[in-house]
């Protein structure tokens, strides 16, 4: 298609709001077609939890998911004590600083995937791995890029990505995260 069309409904009023989001939640919980993913090689069924059109496949990997991540310590006294370590980390960073300003975001960020990695990998990075550090500015680049205009145009009108040279200037943050995965699980 050279544009893409959506179906667009307009619900006003608290009592509408509520019934259209709570009552009948099944019926509007959804995930338009982002021609982007079919490009970074997303299939139909799949675009795993977060980025899944909602249905049966999102709902059999949601609790596929949950049960696994119950495995590694969701919910449980070991997950706590993970987050209270890498606190702890964090709070060492933070003092390093002596008084001095400084922007915690990316601290913050480290310390959050940490607690991540921890828990699927059994590992932490430390704040100063140069090659952790680039993957999150990747991840960082990647989310700010998505919401950017380029991608919401070839959103509206997929047919631009056959553009010379536009597909990979779209995707190049994506490609940067899977390089510095390589290079990192090479390490």
């Amino acid at each position: 298609t050279l544009f893409r069309s959506a179906n667009v409904v307009i619900v006003s009023g608290y009592e509408a709001v509520k019934e259209t989001l709570v009552n009948k939640s099944e019926d509007t919980a959804d995930r338009p077609p982002l021609p982007l993913l079919k490009m970074l090689g997303h299939k139909e069924n799949c675009g795993g939890v977060v980025m899944a059109r909602y249905g049966q496949g999102w709902k059999d990997m949601r609790r596929f998911s949950l049960s696994t991540l119950r495995d590694f310590g969701l919910g449980k006294k070991s997950l706590e004590e993970r987050v209270t370590q890498e606190a702890g980390f964090l709070c060492s960073a933070f003092e390093r600083n002596e008084g001095h300003p400084f922007d915690p975001h990316f601290i913050v960020n480290n310390a959050v995937s940490n607690v991540i990695c921890s828990v699927v990998f059994g590992d932490r990075f430390e704040y100063d791995d140069k090659k952790f550090q680039t993957l999150l500015h990747h991840v960082e680049d990647s989310l700010t890029a998505g919401s950017g205009l380029l991608p919401q145009l070839i959103s509206f009108a997929p047919v631009l990505m056959h553009i010379p040279g536009l597909a990979r200037k779209v995707l190049q943050p994506q490609e940067n995260i899977f390089n510095c995965m390589k290079e990192i699980g090479r390490a």
